[in-house]
């Protein structure tokens, strides 16, 4: 409804009034956004610039055919107490803003209760039912939308039939941002508007989507600080982060001796399906499924697998383990 998209635009436009104040763009920020900066700089008053925003807001959420006065108010009531408590903390109008506009978005419904990273993450922890670690203890944004589960777990967003758990991205490692841009593949004419479009792209060609030398990795884990590693574009660079806990990972054997201090992190989750078709239940009965790493012979009992390395001398190493 038009009251959602007065919502997004006020998002928009306070991102577009950051960067003209840093030099970065000289186009003008919606008629929401300039009605509260215009009247927070005339009165120094929070509470006149607010209502002079949601006056603009409402004015033109008026205009749609389904248009919800209730839904209006509500959704207003939770901006304001979201744009109060940060005009109390830190007297910032540009944060106060944002934080109103957030909170008037999540009360629509178009957007995610919690960052979605976090989301993800603690869906994950409640589906494999993993103890909670210090790390997480430590982190309060993550704690709040754990304790809060039962509340947000079947959020979707609006219109989306997507796969559960899917609440869109952030930009992590790999993405590309909804702005679009020309693939910086040498040689390459395909131009992305859409992460949609992206992902088609980088799924059929692979090599023109990886990190290339002087990129950052920037991925960040349950919204915590961004991985400030460089990818260097050396032969044999491996550098990605554990799903689970977003531990950095530089080599197969890192990644081996991870999951091997923490196998919680590295199981197949229920419908993964291993590469010789075979689908995982998300028990511990999955750790009996294997194969040889010589022959690729497939196993389901650690009987099996025994005999067969006594059958087959070298095939297994000193590890008979391995899938």
């Amino acid at each position: 409804m038009k009251l959602m998209k007065s919502i997004l635009v006020g998002l928009i436009g306070l991102t577009m009034m950051f960067a003209q104040n840093q030099g970065q763009g000289d186009q003008q920020p919606p008629p929401e956004a300039q009605a509260y900066m215009q009247k927070y700089q005339e009165t120094g008053d929070a509470d006149q610039a607010f209502e002079a925003a949601a006056a603009v807001a409402r004015a033109n959420a008026e205009q749609g055919d389904d248009w919800d006065e209730q839904l209006f108010n509500d959704c207003k009531a939770e901006a304001k107490s979201a744009h109060d408590g940060v005009m109390d903390d830190t007297n910032n109008p540009q944060e106060a803003f944002r934080a109103a506009m957030g909170a008037a978005c999540v009360c629509s419904g178009n957007c995610p209760p919690y960052k979605p990273s976090i989301m993800k993450s603690v869906r994950k922890y409640k589906e494999n039912d993993w103890a909670v670690d210090a790390s997480k203890e430590e982190n309060q944004e993550w704690m709040d939308a754990y304790n809060d589960y039962d509340n947000w777990k079947d959020w979707r967003p609006p219109g989306d039939d997507g796969d559960e758990g899917d609440y869109g991205d952030e930009g992590d490692e790999g993405d590309h941002d909804d702005q679009g841009g020309q693939c910086r593949y040498e040689g390459c004419d395909f131009v992305g508007s859409t992460d949609d479009d992206w992902r088609g792209h980088c799924d059929a060609n692979p090599d023109h989507c990886r990190p290339q030398a002087g990129d950052t990795c920037g991925y960040r884990h349950d919204g915590g600080e961004a991985c400030d590693y460089v990818f260097t574009d050396d032969e044999g660079e491996d550098h990605h982060h554990c799903d689970a806990c977003g531990a950095a990972i530089s080599s197969g054997q890192d990644m081996d001796q991870h999951c091997q201090d923490n196998p919680e992190h590295c199981r197949p989750r229920a419908g993964d399906t291993c590469e010789c078709g075979f689908t995982f239940a998300g028990t511990d009965a999955d750790e009996n499924h294997r194969h040889c790493p010589t022959c690729k012979a497939q196993f389901d009992n650690d009987g099996d697998m025994g005999q067969h390395c006594q059958d087959n001398e070298g095939h297994c190493g000193d590890n008979n383990d391995q899938n």
